[in-house]
């Protein structure tokens, strides 16, 4: 499939969102969500064929008609339903991002933006990754790792076990 032709499930569109990342951003939700919290603030964007179906190019015409407004720290979120499921879209939508210099992403809250490897590959990209490194998120997905990383900047931890249990006492 051409990258032109990848196509995408769009639940709504926020124009000039305010919270879901910084400065100004064009904020996308997609449809589809495996997941189906209790207590989802979107569940209308579960089923997986809702909304409106755009190719990558519709979906980042649509948002850079608000550049202008974005200054110097706003830009595009792609929010969800879940993202990953429609990872290669959310991917040929950053970048055509970056072909036109929008050079930063912020992931929304969802599992995109706790995925280490769609943070690599932003840098990689040479796009700034609102949010924690691949490495960080490696390391404080782990939760020893995470208690000896709280330990190298000071933070206070509780007591307890430091390294791996082997076997059961």
């Amino acid at each position: 499939m051409q990258a032109c032709n990848i196509t995408g499930r769009i639940n709504t569109y926020e124009t000039f969102g305010l919270v879901d990342g910084p400065g100004v951003r064009y904020v996308a939700f997609l449809q589809g969500c495996n997941m189906r919290c209790k207590y989802c603030h979107n569940p209308d964007t579960w089923d997986k064929n809702a909304g409106d179906e755009l190719t990558a190019k519709q979906l980042f015409d649509k948002a850079y008609r608000y550049k202008n407004y974005w200054k110097n720290n706003g830009g595009i979120t792609i929010s969800g339903g879940e993202p990953l499921l429609q990872i290669e879209f959310v991917t040929e939508v950053f970048r055509l991002a970056k072909e036109k210099g929008v050079d930063a992403i912020h992931p929304g809250y969802g599992f995109l933006s706790e995925n280490p490897d769609f943070a690599d590959a932003c840098e990689a990209a040479g796009i700034e990754f609102i949010g924690p490194t691949g490495e960080m998120m490696n390391r404080l997905g782990d939760k020893i790792q995470s208690k000896l990383v709280a330990k190298e900047v000071n933070v206070p931890t509780v007591p307890g076990v430091e390294a791996a249990i082997e076997k059961e006492e």
